[in-house]
């Protein structure tokens, strides 16, 4: 998974007409935030104006709660479903992607499919039962039709690069 870079600015400073900001690869601790951007007594605030991440991350966003998704996100660094966590998110299918990498393991992986008859597939093979059909019998499923079917009676999202999750 990809660092997260977030660039934070002195608000106090800002506000002045300064820039005084730098960026940040999280997990960072507040105090490596204060020291790099000036923040002191007279300056307490700060705001990230600009982010490269797998999610968005608005202007006013907790450090804590974003290093807290960062090592979330690095954690579960091997899990390919993580990476659509903030897709997830931006799609309306959660509310929070601390809630999406908490729930990885209730998410179903189908991986190699561009449509939901390659699911169908999938689902009928994984669960055995195209095992001893005759290629006869086989051969006439009409998986995009089935695919359909599971479509409406499920939860699904098409990652757009041959993932197909369901949730």
């Amino acid at each position: 998974m990809e660092d997260i870079q977030v660039y934070i600015v002195n608000l106090g400073k800002y506000t002045e007409g300064v820039s005084q900001g730098a960026w940040f690869t999280l997990p960072v601790s507040l105090t490596e935030v204060a020291e790099k951007i000036g923040l002191n007594e007279q300056y307490e605030e700060f705001a990230i104006h600009n982010a490269i991440a797998p999610f968005k991350i608005t202007e006013y966003e907790s450090l804590d709660r974003l290093n807290a998704i960062a090592e979330a996100l690095d954690r579960e660094s091997d899990n390919p479903i993580a990476k659509y966590a903030g897709d997830l998110v931006e799609e309306g299918w959660y509310t929070d992607i601390l809630e999406v990498l908490e729930d990885l393991d209730r998410i179903y992986a189908y991986e190699d499919c561009n449509s939901m008859g390659d699911v169908a597939y999938d689902f009928l093979t994984e669960n055995g039962y195209l095992t001893g059909l005759p290629d006869i019998i086989s051969n006439h499923i009409d998986y995009d039709s089935l695919g359909r079917e599971l479509e409406l009676e499920g939860c699904y999202y098409d990652t757009g690069d041959g993932m197909i999750l369901q949730i």
